[in-house]
């Protein structure tokens, strides 16, 4: 599918997400079973989708993002806060998760374009575990004002596909 007759060149995180679990559960021998969330479900447990790889738990929150930054080619993602503070109330049976069982995904491909030209979403995907964030405060402007859209700034390097075999990336948080 190289052109899309409806005028959609951005890909959704919808496009994104049914990808990377497919790809994954692929590479996993074709075993997993995907649960998918609702709209009202996510909006209240904050994430897409989770699956079990072995005996852990694996949950995932893709984002979308076309914006390449000129200078740093660094892709820059939205992610709100609100939705931050709810991947981090995840629980199972009131026990908190270990880390290592919730994730942003993070793709580096963000048009039909790029998808054509590098369709291993899983390969161009930067995985970022909520447990390594640490303390990320409220979502400010530089002038350290709070941001009206209440989203986190991330900048995901490097941003733009095809990523390194075996390279780490990093996810730079511009906030307070």
């Amino acid at each position: 599918m190289t052109d899309m007759p409806w005028g959609l060149e951005h890909l959704s995180e919808k496009t994104l997400e049914l990808n990377f679990a497919s790809q994954l559960n692929h590479r996993c021998g074709g075993n997993l079973l995907w649960f998918g969330l609702t709209q009202m479900q996510e909006a209240r447990c904050g994430f897409d989708i989770a699956t079990r790889i072995g005996s852990a738990l694996f949950i995932v929150q893709m984002k979308a993002s076309t914006t390449v930054l000129k200078g740093s080619g660094a892709r820059k993602f939205k992610v709100p806060d609100d939705q931050l503070q709810r991947l981090r109330a995840v629980n199972l049976g009131g026990c908190p998760l270990p880390p290592r069982s919730v994730f942003y995904a993070f793709p580096v491909i963000g048009t039909v374009k790029e998808l054509n030209a590098h369709p291993d979403v899983l390969a161009n995907t930067w995985l970022c575990d909520v447990a390594d964030c640490g303390a990320v405060g409220a979502p400010t402007k530089a002038n350290g004002s709070l941001r009206k859209d209440e989203c986190h700034y991330v900048h995901v390097s490097p941003g733009e596909p095809p990523l390194p075999a075996g390279a780490c990336g990093t996810a730079e948080w511009h906030s307070e």
